[in-house]
């Protein structure tokens, strides 16, 4: 039997709305983070810093700038003398910098820690 429709291309799934900032070339899918990406073009800088002249338009860049600048927090890596004020930015390092690859007994792949 012949099916009519055997030529026709399969529906196309509707893409996931883009949110597109009309001064650059940011997108994202969701709309509350191009509100927050807007407020840079804005210089709404709601947010200042009580000890310096530092200001942002987002509260976790406040307190990501008063933990590093004032209040000196540091995240130290145990392998080496690497520094950072981000906890992101050491277990980057630590992954990127001293893990390797080694084949198990079974033949896989494990992650271990190079030591210095």
């Amino acid at each position: 039997m012949h099916d009519e429709n055997y030529n026709e291309e399969p529906p196309i799934k509707p893409s996931i709305p883009k949110h597109t900032c009309l001064l650059c070339d940011y997108q994202t899918n969701k709309k509350k983070l191009l509100k927050a990406h807007e407020k840079a073009h804005s210089n709404a800088y709601e947010w200042k810093c009580a000890q310096c002249n530092y200001k942002t338009s987002r509260e976790s860049n406040l307190s990501r700038h008063t933990k590093s600048i004032h209040e000196k927090i540091r995240y130290n890596c145990d392998i080496c003398p690497y520094t950072t004020t981000r906890t992101n930015y050491l277990k980057e390092h630590i992954r990127f910098v001293h893990q390797t690859k080694e084949k198990n007994s079974l033949g896989l792949f494990s992650d271990t820690t190079d030591e210095p």
